[in-house]
């Protein structure tokens, strides 16, 4: 093998002649050269370092879909890796949405090869060239939906209204009105009738007509059938003329002072003859040292003598506040106090009959609500501990079950009458039944006298028990009481620490004098 030639000994910026290169080229021999800046543009040798450095540092496109030169996106490009031309929508790309830039992978996996070459330029665009609207809608494609400007003029986040179906000629869902002829599916009505919330369309109906089992008959009688009398009394009904009731037969009752041939109850005929202030039964018991007490039934004229209050059954009440009914409550406000008189009521609604019992410490109750007619039917009184003292009841009588001393060894006045208040009802006069005692050393006549009449001096022919040095002497009243239950008791002497004072009760006429 014969040696290789000698390197020409090329230098850089050294321009070569023809018969150097002809040497170099027949040698077919590698001869080293100098490798040139990046940027270099002479006649100097390019080495192959200087090319593949040139190449890295160009950013270029080598080829578009086999194509290199100028190329222009054309519609086969698009409907080659699936797109579709403008006739139709995009909704996405390779499941991408919006603006969507086609990539290598896009070609390749759709069974593409990218180019070997470089593209020089990508609709007249070079470098890192993204595919636009404008690149696509120019070779004839089609972009993604467009949106939407406005709805029914509304921008925004646009939500469906009711008004947007109605106007568009649709139908709510609640209470629509059809119009036209409007249809639905016709239910079943066979086996069984259809019984729920389904539309029943006109042949529905007409259906369940058909399926109707009529009359066959009318008390025996076929054909246009007319009811008439006997068919009323036949089954147990009454004619409208002269019928004759049986059993108890009810009706509204008239109000009072009605004169008309309206049916008159006996709710009417008591109120109408009951007279002016009339009381029967209503008693009042209580056992005595417990808070509840019992009404028995009875029958009484209201406070202003226009109706009649009837309770009809025995009911028991309590000292709590008021609640209609047997067993509730009767205040009518506040809470029972001890040592507290209190006035007990029969009340009524008129407007449903109700009759109840009301206890108040007022002569003018705190009415419950709808309760409209009242009558004070008696007293009672409380003890130390807030509960019923035991009082006993006979009509308009009341006895204390244990007598009560009102006054101890007083001396009654001689200029006038002294006044003492009893162990009575007060705010109302009663006729206070109590024994008035007198005693001492002395003569003197004593007069027991109502606060309402003259104050006059006891003396030797007026008088109502007389006492000497050697009697006593009592008297057993009743008399009348002022409103505050007090009475009056003047001497004709004085004698010091002579009257004693014990009541049994009081006579209470319960508004019958009203």
């Amino acid at each position: 093998m014969s040696n290789p030639p000698v390197s020409p000994g090329f230098v850089s910026g050294q321009e070569l002649t023809a018969a150097q290169l002809n040497q170099a080229f027949n040698a077919k021999q590698d001869y080293p050269a100098v490798t040139m800046p990046t940027n270099d543009n002479s006649l100097a040798v390019a080495t192959t370092a200087f090319v593949q450095s040139k190449l890295s540092s160009t950013s270029v496109v080598y080829s578009f879909n086999a194509r290199t030169g100028a190329v222009t996106l054309t519609a086969a490009d698009v409907t080659g890796v699936g797109g579709a031309l403008a006739a139709s929508t995009v909704s996405s790309f390779n499941t991408r949405n919006g603006a969507v830039v086609l990539t290598g992978s896009d070609i390749t996996g759709a069974g593409g090869a990218l180019a070997a070459s470089s593209v020089s330029s990508f609709n007249t665009r070079t470098g890192a060239v993204t595919l636009t609207g404008a690149d696509i809608t120019g070779a004839g494609g089609a972009l993604s939906a467009a949106s939407v400007s406005s709805f029914n003029t509304r921008t925004g986040a646009v939500s469906l209204t009711t008004a947007d179906v109605t106007n568009a000629g649709g139908a709510p869902l609640a209470s629509p009105v059809f119009t036209g002829t409007p249809q639905a599916p016709t239910p079943t009505f066979t086996p069984t009738p259809d019984n729920s919330q389904k539309l029943a369309t006109t042949a529905y109906v007409q259906g369940a007509i058909s399926n109707i089992v009529g009359v066959s008959s009318f008390n025996a009688r076929t054909g246009a059938v007319t009811l008439n009398t006997v068919d009323v009394t036949n089954a147990g009904g009454a004619p409208l003329n002269s019928p004759i009731f049986t059993g108890t037969p009810q009706a509204p009752t008239a109000p009072i002072g009605n004169n008309s041939t309206q049916i008159a109850t006996t709710a009417f005929a008591a109120s109408a003859t009951a007279a002016r202030g009339h009381i029967d039964g209503l008693i009042i018991s209580m056992a005595g040292g417990v808070s509840t007490f019992s009404v028995s039934p009875g029958v009484a004229r209201d406070s202003n003598n226009v109706d009649t209050i009837v309770l009809p059954a025995s009911i028991s009440k309590t000292a709590g506040s008021w609640a209609a009914g047997n067993g509730n409550g009767a205040m009518d406000t506040g809470v029972v106090a001890t040592n507290q008189w209190y006035y007990v009521y029969v009340i009524k609604r008129t407007d449903t009959q109700q009759v109840d019992i009301l206890v108040s410490s007022s002569l003018t109750p705190s009415m419950p609500s709808s309760y409209t007619e009242y009558r004070r039917i008696g007293t009672m009184v409380t003890d130390t501990s807030g509960n019923w003292t035991l009082v006993h009841q006979n009509g308009d009588e009341f006895i204390w079950d244990v007598r009560l001393r009102d006054a101890s060894a007083a001396t009654v006045g001689t200029a006038s009458r002294t006044l003492y208040s009893l162990s009575v009802p007060p705010g109302i006069q009663v006729w206070a039944m109590s024994t008035f005692f007198f005693g001492g050393a002395g003569t003197a006549y004593y007069l027991v006298t109502s606060p309402d009449l003259t104050d006059s001096a006891p003396s030797t022919t007026m008088f109502d028990a007389a006492i000497s040095s050697t009697q006593n002497d009592r008297f057993y009243g009743p008399t009348r009481t002022n409103t505050s239950n007090q009475v009056g008791v003047r001497a004709s002497a004085s004698v010091a620490g002579n009257l004693t004072i014990m009541t049994r009760g009081w006579i209470d006429r319960r508004g019958k004098d009203a």
